[in-house]
């Protein structure tokens, strides 16, 4: 199944990943992970990421902490992060991967942030 992987350096790259999911992620992330909600993507979308990226002190990821802070007081995100999206299943919800169609409109969504990202601030407000 596609995903979404955001790097430390700005980079995004698709992944495919294979079942079982949850060992897969843990190979992606390099360890335990979390799956959050990031206030700056809209439902079905979730953003997983190392569960324990600050303690291990991993480079921050500029893009995952914007998306998930958008405009509130959380600790930032440390590590790669996992764009993957939820669906209603017989037991609750699952995580499932991404259609080439929203592969194409999150990429370039990420990409719009991480230019603006570089740019400074009056270039951005003009």
């Amino acid at each position: 199944m596609k995903a979404l992987k955001i790097g430390t350096n700005n980079g995004i790259s698709i992944i495919d990943l294979q079942e079982p999911l949850h060992k897969t992620l843990q190979e992606e992330l390099g360890g335990y992970f979390e799956i959050v909600m990031p206030k700056g993507l809209i439902h079905p979308y979730v953003m997983i990421v190392d569960d324990e990226g600050l303690l291990k002190e991993l480079p921050l990821n500029p893009i995952g902490t914007y998306l998930y802070r958008a405009g509130r007081r959380l600790p930032p995100i440390a590590g790669d992060a996992i764009i993957m999206a939820l669906q209603e299943g017989p037991d609750g919800m699952d995580v499932v991967g991404l259609s080439d169609k929203e592969v194409v409109a999150l990429k370039k969504m990420f990409r719009s942030i991480a230019m603006a990202m570089k740019k400074p601030l009056s270039a951005v407000t003009e």
